[in-house]
């Protein structure tokens, strides 16, 4: 089986700020945008396309509810791991008191490599 998006919902959001692909993202501080996730945050969902600017058309953003999705890794991932967003969005392994924000379901050897993570907001790391 691949890595991919399966069972999604999702919405489209305008960016805040520029976005890469495969971030987790949050709601903005401006009404019905949003921007990449940082360093232990909440978050709404996963980007699925990049924006290069705040006020760009809208981006698919797959919410976490459960679906399998890619995200950009910020270090090594290992499978079964419970994730949480960095400073960038990108997956890391999370840390205690952290929100967690999936499972990683296959392992990613380093920072910039896609792991594979069903997505849904969990409670706070243990």
């Amino acid at each position: 089986m691949g890595k991919g998006f399966e069972l999604t919902r999702e919405i489209s959001m305008i960016p805040g700020a520029a976005i890469s692909q495969y971030r987790f993202v949050k709601v903005d501080t401006t009404a019905y945008r949003c921007i990449q996730g940082t360093a232990g945050a909440d978050a709404i969902g996963v980007s699925r396309e990049s924006a290069a600017a705040a006020g760009d058309p809208a981006i698919p953003i797959t919410i976490l509810d459960g679906c399998k999705c890619i995200v950009e890794a910020g270090a090594a991932v290992a499978a079964g791991a419970a994730v949480m967003s960095d400073s960038t969005g990108r997956a890391i392994t999370a840390t205690v008191g952290l929100r967690i924000l999936g499972y990683a379901i296959d392992a990613a050897a380093a920072a910039g490599e896609h792991v594979t993570v069903i997505v849904n907001k969990g409670g706070l790391s243990a």
